[in-house]
């Protein structure tokens, strides 16, 4: 009997961690969204037959158990730091690199290097275009922190199967890889945007690019927005315990703009939509996150020409030093559904500047026409 005992209490302690998880789902309500991880949770499914013969109904069931499940992030986190302690300085694609950067490793597959290929052709037809009407654009790319922060990656990671999708990438287009290389602190440790100041290093580049004369950092009276950002690239990580970090961004004069989201009608003062930063989601203060359609008003009735930015949420946070020589409009072909190409030729649009992160053309077929 005495041999059974360290069996008897396995079985037990087993026997009760099993018992108070599923008591757990009694008793504890079911979150339909995870701030730690950035997502929307499996709430419990619907019943109907249609969705068991299918498999649906069998699929939602087991999302919403691993969801639900108590003590979720306590397990999310120790996961991530198991990996860390075996060694492995990676966990669900995120590099934990020097410094505390979290640097997005980029798996792409043979659909990536399609979406890439094809959106940078259409990008191509939309400039001919626009050439042929005798309008001016550019097509500028945004890399990614594993293309600019190789002395940030952990030891013995090779960053050549994130070199290759470059050689796919030629004329017309123009990477800031090498710019944003000779900045300091270029993108959030926390998420894959550049900061304020990788925004302004873009905005010196474009300066050349686009005919005005850059003005000064300390122009701009910087100001710190937010200490507590922490963004998707650590909600995808697992690594909760990295601490949070500043979003600084230009002191604008919010008398002066007016930001107006064409697609539902909203519109405030200022570039900054500041009720995002008393949420998760602080990086969309900018412009008020992604939307399809957004026009910059400059209420002193300043004479500036008129950009066109088609482009992602890169642009958000360089859209304050833009406001310095342009008007600006901004088109996201991820949302937009009308033709862009009628936009521009039938309003008073003097130029068009693509502006997209890498991940962006590789990550989904936009609309781009």
């Amino acid at each position: 009997m005495k041999k059974n005992i360290p069996n008897i209490i396995l079985l037990v302690l087993l026997a009760g961690i099993i018992a108070f998880f599923s008591v757990s789902y009694i008793f504890v309500s079911a979150k339909s969204f995870s701030e730690e991880e950035n997502r929307a949770l499996q709430t419990f499914p619907r019943f109907t037959v249609e969705k068991l013969l299918d498999g649906t109904y069998t699929r939602q069931l087991h999302d919403y158990y691993s969801d639900q499940i108590n003590l979720r992030t306590l397990m999310v986190e120790l996961k991530a730091s198991f990996e860390l302690l075996m060694g492995k300085n990676e966990n669900n694609g995120i590099l934990y690199g020097q410094d505390g950067y979290l640097i997005e490793t980029h798996p792409y597959t043979e659909d990536n290097y399609s979406y890439l290929k094809n959106n940078l052709l259409k990008i191509e037809k939309l400039m001919s275009v626009l050439e042929e009407n005798g309008i001016q654009s550019n097509s500028v790319l945004v890399p990614r922190k594993v293309d600019v922060l190789k002395d940030y990656l952990p030891p013995y990671y090779s960053a050549e199967r994130n070199d290759a999708v470059w050689e796919l990438v030629g004329s017309p287009h123009i990477s800031l890889t090498d710019a944003l290389k000779k900045g300091d602190e270029v993108f959030y440790k926390t998420d894959h945007h550049w900061t304020a100041e990788g925004a302004y290093i873009a905005y010196r580049e474009l300066g050349e690019l686009l005919g005005y004369s850059p003005k000064s950092y300390s122009t701009f009276d910087v100001i710190t927005l937010s200490d507590s950002f922490l963004g998707t690239t650590y909600s995808s990580s697992g690594f909760f315990f990295v601490s949070p970090e500043e979003i600084k961004a230009p002191n604008v004069n919010a008398d002066r703009y007016k930001t107006e989201i064409v697609d539902i009608e909203f519109t405030f003062d200022g570039l900054y939509d500041e009720s995002y930063l008393a949420k998760k989601d602080k990086y969309s203060t900018f412009l008020s996150g992604n939307n399809a359609h957004v026009r910059i008003y400059d209420t002193q009735g300043a004479s500036k020409p008129t950009l066109l930015i088609i482009k992602d949420s890169y642009s958000h946070s360089l859209v304050p030093y833009l406001c310095e020589h342009y008007n600006i409009e901004l088109i996201d072909p991820r949302y937009y559904t009308g033709s862009i190409e009628d936009y521009i030729l039938e309003n008073d649009i003097d130029r068009v500047l693509f502006l997209f992160g890498l991940d962006t053309l590789a990550g989904a077929n936009l609309s781009i026409r």
